[in-house]
């Protein structure tokens, strides 16, 4: 199973969770959809980085696009952490 299936599942089951016990808190909401936010990046850097060494070797363009996709991770995790 690829890592962006799991994610997209460990997501929905936080969702059926905080659906069934009947999660109205705005703030478990934002939590929920930062850690979702936050697992499509992670997605994206390993997307990337799979591809870039496919041919066994690294591009410039390819490490700058890897280093795009950590720091949008990275913020993502920030945004998740309130420090922002």
């Amino acid at each position: 199973m690829e890592l962006s299936t799991i994610l997209i599942i460990v997501s929905a089951v936080l969702t059926a969770i905080g659906t069934f016990f009947g999660v109205k808190s705005e703030l478990v909401k934002r939590k929920l959809r930062e850690a979702k936010d936050l697992m499509k990046e992670a997605v994206d850097v390993f997307t990337v980085s799979v591809e870039a060494v496919g041919d066994n070797k690294i591009t410039e363009e390819e490490a700058e696009s890897i280093k795009k996709e950590v720091q949008e991770m990275i913020a993502a995790f920030k945004i998740l952490l309130g420090r922002v």
